[in-house]
């Protein structure tokens, strides 16, 4: 009987979670709007609500107009879907007060270890190779 050890790398210490900042008001890029060849800028902003809610403003003629309202788990699609370009990183969005709903999981050490030891892996099905034989393994069949 064989035994192997797995080494998985150390967890990156995260800082003690602050608390939200004192602003609720955050740039998060700008988009086009208007007809070909007459577009203007529009620049975007986020604003934090409470209860989790944000939602996407811009200001015109000295007035904040809302483009829609929305909960924190649907920030990174609401962001895509208004095609706003410039948009910060999750990481800057985490700064901001948003909580990410999708933290790592054991995918994302697939991954890794896919990349770091690609001889250990099957290159069509990404399943892990036996020790033995890996002539046996059923893609290679």
């Amino acid at each position: 009987m064989r035994a192997e050890l797995i080494s998985f790398p150390k967890p990156k210490r995260k800082p003690i979670p602050r608390a939200k900042p004192r602003r609720r008001v955050f740039y998060v890029g700008h988009k086009y709007v208007g007809p070909a060849f007459c577009q203007e800028v529009q620049h975007i902003y986020l604003k934090r609500h409470a209860h989790a809610k944000w939602s996407l403003i811009f200001y015109y003629q000295g007035r904040a107009w809302e483009i829609e309202r929305f909960d924190g788990n649907e920030m990174l699609s609401k962001l895509d879907a208004h095609q706003i370009e410039d948009t910060p990183d999750i990481e800057s969005l985490e700064a901001t007060g948003w909580q990410n709903p999708e933290p790592r999981n054991v995918e994302d050490f697939e991954l890794h270890y896919c990349q770091r030891y690609p001889e250990w892996f099957c290159a069509y099905c990404f399943e892990r190779l036996p020790h033995e034989r890996p002539e046996g393994h059923e893609c290679l069949i």
